[in-house]
């Protein structure tokens, strides 16, 4: 969606429907701490696309860049190198695994880099995880205590983030028949 499409709010139509439209020189990026995390992604990403898809948007594969509309839209694998992906003009970001996104691997500057780009322009990132060690001090645990801060009302210079959590940690539910207990997700909007 946020390489070629309706990604960015245009306007309301006669309904008071919202109508989106992709952003002309999308620049995507599936950001990770090493290169086999990206490398999995990116593999998939041209699997979900239909060939009638690459043909309108003419879109152009490859292992670590995909572009689109002769160039002016891209997707690009980066990884740990905090440095290079400094002050680009990034649309949106996907932050993949960040369970894995320690300080002994440079996680933690990735992470600052990125939240500090998008906050320099209309940029957005994502971040999507599996379960985090605990005392591990990763990107997704401390993501996961300041949602928790925000929560309870423990961060009081807390401003609107927009942040949306999706999770199915703690909240279980049992069946009535007796069966293994099923997460309940859970899906809040903070701030």
């Amino acid at each position: 969606m946020e390489f070629v499409g309706p990604s960015r709010f245009s306007h309301f139509d006669g309904s008071g429907e919202p109508v989106g439209v992709a952003h002309p020189q999308a620049w995507v990026q599936v950001t990770a701490v090493n290169q086999a995390q990206t490398t999995n992604t990116m593999a998939l990403i041209p699997s979900l696309m239909t060939d009638h898809v690459k043909r309108t948007y003419q879109i152009k594969e490859g292992a670590v860049l995909i572009r689109a509309n002769r160039g002016r839209q891209r997707l690009e694998a980066v990884t740990s190198s905090y440095r290079a992906i400094e002050g680009k003009r990034t649309t949106f970001s996907l932050l993949n695994e960040t369970q894995h996104w320690i300080h002994g691997n440079a996680g933690h500057l990735m992470y600052e880099t990125i939240d500090g780009n998008a906050t320099k322009r209309d940029s957005r990132y994502l971040a999507i995880t599996n379960a985090f060690l605990p005392d591990e001090d990763s990107v997704a645990e401390r993501m996961r205590e300041a949602w928790e801060k925000i929560r309870e009302g423990r961060r009081t210079r807390a401003r609107s983030t927009g942040r949306t959590v999706d999770s199915a940690a703690g909240g279980r539910h049992h069946a009535q028949d007796g069966r293994r207990s099923v997460p309940r997700l859970r899906r809040r909007e903070v701030g």
